[in-house]
């Protein structure tokens, strides 16, 4: 049997999988490109460009866990997302593929009693089982895997 410790460990890997999956799936939707392809042509290149920014300013992970969910190095997802910027500013379609997608996920957070709010209540079901040592370990696990290191 699996100790709450590793149970809940599980849980933030799906956790995490699940928001990079739904803002890959929005992504796709709404530019018609498949970004996990290792395409280099403009579309996917913007659309990986939208994924890279809206998968910082809306989950806590990492510019190198953000690369793994599409078969992409830190340094691509990087550059990507210095990259968001300059062409929201300058470039029409692009802008517009980027608002259609914010206003996706903002549509998709705002329904009640959403699938993250439950997910969060299992954690916090696991949580209230979990001994001391376990806590710490857990910690410590968050902090390396799901926390931006500045943010310690």
């Amino acid at each position: 049997m699996e100790t709450p410790h590793e149970l809940l460990n599980a849980e933030l890997k799906m956790r995490k999988d699940n928001e990079l999956k739904n803002i890959i799936s929005v992504v796709n939707r709404v530019t018609g490109q498949d970004i996990t392809t290792r395409s280099r042509v403009r579309p996917v290149a913007d659309a990986v460009k939208i994924y890279s920014s809206l998968a910082r300013k809306f989950t806590p992970y990492t510019f190198e866990q953000i690369g793994e969910s599409i078969n992409r190095n830190y340094a691509t997802i990087l550059h990507a997302f210095n990259c968001y910027d300059d062409l929201y500013k300058t470039e029409v379609e692009f802008r517009e593929y980027a608002k259609s997608c914010i206003e996706t996920i903002h549509n998709a957070n705002s329904v009640e009693d959403s699938p993250r709010d439950i997910e969060l209540d299992k954690i916090k079901g696991l949580l209230e089982i979990c001994t001391t040592e376990e806590l710490k370990k857990l910690k410590r696990n968050i902090y390396k895997n799901f926390i931006p290191s500045g943010n310690k």
